[in-house]
């Protein structure tokens, strides 16, 4: 069936772990292989053998590929002469190591991928990258940046968050590629992609998966990446499991041309009063964002400095406040989140996460509620909100009703008893917005 119809599709996305069985299946229709790597790849493999599958791969401009062998790889990418994007989940430990005979498991991978990206990869390719949940060797990380550099059509780059490195190689070199646009980097990178990343000149997006108190050394590299891409650079994501660097902010602020910033921050422990102030002037000085996304832990007077900042952004459109990790909040932080995101009228996404907040009381909802009324245009709206009883939910209940034309809702009340008339209320009240097309409501 997938073959019949594959002539109509444009973007085609294979990344899942496993496979049904009855797609995979031998030359004898009695033999089914494992839904596993080797499935895979056997699936992969059938794609482009038929001339008719190999003609209506042309059109094809967008492709995900699960995890399979590089050989199948090669002749499944090589038909698509007019793909843009190409994203993959590889994994070199399954094909280079571990095993005693990595040397010549890692000649076999290094000899694939220079087919594929020497005979295999279209001119028209933009867009390559490999899922953050992949493993790369660092001697095919190295390949990738060689390659990019030859090729200046390549705008987009993910690399995986984690580098496989096969023992007695080489580290990865310093590359030139000026033409990069869009780069995330791997946790523990090391020198040679950070210098590479350097040389971007027009670099916009800017993605780090995660930095450690153990890759603290690299912020000095990082820093000096934020300032000579500020005139640029519009895209900025950072997962940091350390706590707040003065030169990291002080080099955001100068971001003037930022419009998305991603902050989440892993550390248990509330934020410090200086790290507050720092976030609270980046917000507050920094440029005109369109999207902003915090994660981190705080407490009721350090709420007031991240939100006090939030009045200074009138352009927000897309708000995301996670602060799951705040055991310490109580009803005055919902107090301050009405009082200043209430004059956010560009406010089209809103998402709230007060998971592990018990200190906050069902009455406290009559703030959401509030705020909700105030910002009657969103068109999404995410609350995470755990043990509330019908009193608490009756109250958002009447702010969604201010929501007229609300497109998705996703309302996560975990471990709430609610009535069933409460249930059918709230469900009333969803059926009653003629705009809305997605809702997901989880009670336990």
């Amino acid at each position: 069936r997938l073959r019949i119809k594959l002539w109509k599709i444009t973007h085609l996305d294979l990344r899942f772990e496993s496979i049904p069985q009855t797609l995979i299946r031998e030359d004898g229709p009695k033999r089914i292989l494992p839904v596993q790597l080797n499935s895979m790849s056997a699936f992969v493999a059938r794609l482009p053998h038929s001339r008719s599958i190999e003609k209506s791969m042309k059109p094809l401009y967008s492709l995900g590929l699960g995890k399979c062998h590089p050989k199948d790889l090669y002749k499944t990418i090589r038909p698509m002469q007019n793909l843009r994007y190409l994203g993959l989940s590889y994994n070199s430990a399954e094909n280079v190591g571990p095993s005693r005979k990595y040397d010549v498991n890692w000649k076999m991978e290094r000899a694939y991928f220079k087919q594929i990206f020497n005979k295999a990869l279209p001119k028209t390719l933009t867009s390559l990258e490999f899922g953050t949940q992949s493993s790369l060797s660092q001697t095919l990380i190295d390949k990738i940046l060689q390659y990019i550099e030859r090729r200046s059509n390549i705008k987009e780059l993910g690399l995986p968050n984690e580098i496989y490195y096969v023992p007695g190689r080489h580290f990865i070199k310093s590359h030139h590629i000026p033409f990069l646009e869009k780069i995330r980097i791997p946790q523990f990178c090391g020198e040679g992609i950070i210098r590479s990343a350097k040389t971007a000149r027009q670099l916009k997006s800017l993605k780090f998966p995660m930095i450690t108190p153990e890759g603290s050394p690299r912020m000095i590299d990082i820093a000096c990446l934020l300032k000579s891409n500020a005139a640029s650079l519009n895209e900025l994501e950072f997962l940091m499991n350390a706590s707040p660097n003065p030169e990291i902010f002080s080099n955001l602020k100068s971001l003037k041309s930022l419009k998305s910033l991603d902050l989440t921050y892993l550390i248990a422990k509330p934020f410090t009063v200086e790290g507050l102030q720092q976030l609270n002037e980046l917000i507050k000085d920094g440029g005109l964002l369109n999207s902003l996304s915090l994660t981190l832990s705080t407490s009721d007077d350090g709420l007031k400095h991240i939100a006090g900042g939030l009045r200074f952004q009138p352009a927000l459109q897309s708000l995301n406040l996670d602060f799951s990790g705040s055991p310490y909040f109580t009803d005055a932080s919902l107090k301050c989140l009405e009082e200043n995101l209430g004059s956010l009228l560009a406010l089209r996404n809103l998402g709230l996460n007060f998971w592990s907040c018990h200190r906050i009381t069902n009455d406290g909802m009559k703030h959401i509620r509030n705020l909700l009324k105030k910002l009657k245009v969103l068109l999404s709206f995410k609350l995470t909100f755990p043990n509330l009883v019908d009193e608490g939910i009756k109250l958002v209940i009447e702010g969604i009703k201010y929501l007229s034309i609300l497109e998705m809702v996703e309302l996560n009340f975990y471990g709430s008893h609610v009535s069933e008339h409460l249930a059918v209320s709230l469900e009333s009240t969803l059926k009653g917005i003629p705009s809305l097309n997605t809702c997901n409501i989880n009670y336990c």
